[in-house]
């Protein structure tokens, strides 16, 4: 148990983050070092979690806390760790809402680094990523570690197990880059993980409606529907932007 903070405040940054790449769903990931959220921490007398600003280019966030990304990870340490002290957050958004890359997790990974920054016994990766893992459930509806793995640890990052992860960075090449291209999109984590939901379900015991085995026909027909806005799909005007970036340590 912690008794008393040696900090008042700090800040940390958070780089975002590319998920679930090639056949490693939720489990494999990458930093994205081009762009990231900035979270400041400070303590406060009374034990708790508040979330006093919300600023950047997501300033539409939820500021309380249970429905935060990195204030559930802050409620989680407290949990866990019960100090005397509480923690007031501030949060700079830099990465898009709905953008794909790891935004939620980056923000939940900030804070714990920055609150663990106050702790008279700091805490280890393993355990921030657990605090972390709390606060990605707020987005996505589920714990998943590819992207806060990567934002966590930086670089590529190979992450098995959910109550008792695994975590193997694994050597880029310094020739590898990474372009990045964002569309005018906007698709939250939690609707995506609903339909891929939906599609599993509906695959046991036999074909999925678009799968190759179907009619050319009726795949396009499924693929009609599957962009309408019924099925969580839906666009909003957002600025496009792409950036390269080198997968190397955050």
């Amino acid at each position: 148990m912690s008794a008393a903070p040696p900090r008042t405040r700090a800040s940390a940054f958070a780089p975002a983050s590319v998920g679930n790449v090639a056949i490693g769903f939720d489990i494999l990931g990458f930093a994205v070092e081009a762009l990231g959220d900035r979270v400041t921490v400070t303590s406060t007398a009374a034990p708790g979690v508040t979330i006093s600003a919300v600023r950047g280019i997501a300033g539409e966030l939820p500021q309380r806390v249970e429905d935060n990304t990195a204030g559930r990870a802050l409620l989680a340490m407290q949990e866990a760790l019960q100090p005397k002290f509480g923690f007031t957050l501030e949060i700079d958004k830099g990465i898009p809402l709905g953008s794909g890359l790891g935004g939620s997790a980056a923000s939940a990974v900030a804070a714990v680094v920055a609150a663990n920054a106050l702790l008279a016994e700091p805490c280890g990766q393993l355990e921030l990523l657990r605090f972390a893992m709390a606060g990605e459930a707020v987005a996505s509806g589920a714990r998943h570690v590819d992207n806060i793995a990567a934002s966590l640890y930086g670089g590529l990052v190979l992450t098995v197990g959910i109550d008792h992860p695994r975590v193997k960075l694994i050597p880029v090449p310094a020739s590898i880059r990474a372009v990045i291209v964002h569309p005018h999109m906007f698709l939250a984590t939690a609707k995506a993980r609903a339909i891929l939901r939906r599609t599993g379900a509906r695959s046991r015991g036999r074909a999925p409606r678009c799968s190759p085995g179907r009619s050319r026909r009726r795949r396009q027909r499924c693929w009609r529907r599957c962009a309408r806005p019924s099925h969580g799909i839906r666009s909003r005007p957002m600025s496009g932007w792409w950036s390269c970036a080198r997968t190397g340590r955050g």
